[in-house]
């Protein structure tokens, strides 16, 4: 009985907790999964206000900074809700201890998740969890306006304890089940916003994204697993600058410059290059207005002598962009391009058009229409990567990351941008209706067609017997070159070169999804989701096929 009235005592002081938790100061970095990036999107529909928003994570003052730009008295009454939501969050700070400048607070979030799928045929629609891990424990400490120090531990399931098919909950419970590598959120942030600009720069572990979409981003996105990152950002009511410089692994780096610009209020359009480089670190990279691509790097790196069968070796070169346009009011259209390869018709010789060009897109319309305090909303999004996007000449020089969990034995790979990889074509479409931080209703229907081409490439089953990755067509010819078998191999290699579209046994996916939401208040929720999945062609074996219905329920104390 004492245990039963302890835990509905716990209960009854959660349900009577009023607003959500502050901020600390200006420079706190805020997680690209908190629901001021929606709300900041949803508002600048309305008011067909396009800000540099697209890209997560961001400091408080640079949502400031974009808030301001929003007029407030052209909203509906959804949006006028909405707009002072997200006023008293932004500009309402606290802290467990306040000893100005210097504060300092801490935090418990608790979720509890159960999930149930009927076949073991059909995979987990999520990784590591459907909402959060079981507690985490942000710790904040903020150094006057401008600096802040963040980290969450947290209690949560490891990779192979949520990829297995008997995963029932994500409380950790059996061998191999707990994560230890925590924490994947943690930062040091300098940040501030002033008369008609603003600068912050912060380093972090991994998690930001580039571009706003519903099915992943295929320039960045924020599934993709780091050891770290430094994220530079200058910005004005008109341009903006990034410089991202990210450390996938030990000596393998990439930089990112990135340019957009608004010419209208309704309009952005922006720019990044990017190089990857399986090699210690460089500063010549870091030069925030040089085109990176006049160091022809794909031709200096060869410590280890491979130039001579791959080509290229230890460098991918990388280019992107996005645009964002509101013609109407709650009327947005997006786009997104990335590439990694890209062939000029003076480089398409003999042997030359066997380098595949590798690049892929997303195209989306999203609207939200206010109504009795909330809003209807619908979206549709399209995207499609082509065989060998993110894949270069060997693994070292592609953009992927391979980490090795050693208490699990468990090695978990993710891609730089859509977390499909390259090989696809996808449609994602959804309805419902939402009253921001009450509760939400959705229907959803996903298409995904997935060829053959993943983290499969890079098996050694796919080496020669001299120990050379051979499953890029450019390679694959030129170690066979001087073989009797070398016009055979140089057909094979062509067709796989130009094939642009699903490669070998394409796999087809369709999932009809419902979701919901309820919030008690703004720090207790509870979420629940139903996904019916058929597959045809079920592990790129034709005729084969697999369906089946996942089930996943969420209750949630939020802090943050």
């Amino acid at each position: 009985m004492k245990i039963k009235g302890l835990l509905f005592s716990v209960l009854f002081l959660l349900a009577l907790t009023g607003l959500y938790a502050q901020p600390v100061n200006s420079s706190q970095v805020i997680p690209p999964q908190h629901w001021i990036y929606d709300s900041l999107k949803t508002l600048g529909m309305e008011t067909k206000t396009v800000c540099f928003n697209e890209n997560s994570m961001m400091t408080v003052s640079e949502l400031r900074f974009y808030f301001e730009q929003l007029d407030p008295e052209t909203l509906s009454p959804s949006g006028q809700i909405l707009y002072e939501e997200a006023e008293n969050f932004l500009y309402e700070t606290d802290s467990l201890v306040d000893l100005t400048p210097f504060r300092f607070d801490i935090g418990v979030n608790l979720n509890a998740e159960g999930y149930y799928k009927t076949s073991d045929d059909i995979p987990w629609s999520f990784r590591y969890n459907y909402k959060d891990n079981l507690a985490t424990f942000p710790i904040i400490a903020g150094f006057s306006d401008y600096f802040t120090l963040q980290t969450d531990p947290f209690i949560g399931k490891s990779h192979y304890g949520s990829s297995r098919n008997d995963n029932y909950t994500n409380l950790p419970y059996r061998d191999g089940d707990v994560e230890f590598l925590f924490p994947r959120f943690a930062y040091g942030s300098l940040a501030g916003a002033f008369n008609g600009w603003g600068a912050n720069i912060h380093i972090g572990k991994q998690g930001f994204q580039i571009g706003d979409t519903k099915i992943g981003s295929v320039i960045y996105n924020r599934t993709f697993e780091t050891d770290a990152y430094i994220n530079l950002n200058l910005f004005s009511k008109h341009f903006k600058y990034s410089m991202d410089t990210v450390q996938i692994s030990n000596e393998k780096w990439f930089y990112l410059h990135q340019f957009t610009v608004r010419p209208h209020k309704t309009f952005k359009i922006s720019v990044l290059e990017g190089s990857m480089l399986n090699a210690p670190f460089e500063i010549r990279y870091l030069n925030p207005l040089m085109i990176m691509h006049q160091y022809a790097s794909w031709t200096e790196y060869d410590s280890d002598g491979k130039n001579s069968v791959y080509g290229e070796n230890h460098f991918c070169a990388y280019l992107a962009g996005l645009f964002d346009w509101q013609p109407f009011e709650n009327l947005r259209i997006y786009g997104l391009y990335a590439q990694n390869e890209l062939q000029l018709p003076s480089e398409k010789t003999k042997t030359g058009i066997l380098t595949p060009d590798s690049l892929g897109g997303q195209l989306g319309v999203e609207v939200k229409l206010p109504y009795e305090g909330g809003y209807w909303k619908g979206f549709t999004e399209a995207i499609y990567t082509s065989p060998y996007l993110y894949v270069k000449q060997n693994p070292e020089s592609s953009l992927f990351r391979e980490r090795g969990d050693n208490l699990a034995s468990d090695t978990i790979y993710s891609w730089v941008g859509s977390p499909f990889g390259p090989d696809t074509f996808g449609v994602k479409a959804g309805f419902g209706y939402e009253l921001p931080r009450k509760w939400s209703a959705e229907a959803g229907y996903f298409f995904l067609a997935k060829g053959e081409n993943g983290f499969e490439l890079f098996d050694s089953d796919n080496k020669n017997k001299d120990g050379f990755y051979t499953y890029y067509p450019w390679v694959k010819y030129n170690v066979a070159k001087d073989s009797p078998e070398a016009d055979k191999v140089y057909d094979e290699a062509y067709s796989d070169a130009r094939n642009m579209w699903l490669s070998g046994t394409p796999m087809y996916v369709n999932q009809i999804s419902l979701e919901g939401q309820y919030y008690v208040n703004q720090k207790l929720s509870a979420a629940a989701r139903t996904i019916y999945t058929l597959i045809s062609n079920a592990g790129h074996e034709s005729g084969r096929f697999a369906h089946g219905v996942e089930f996943a329920i969420s209750l949630s104390y939020t802090i943050f």
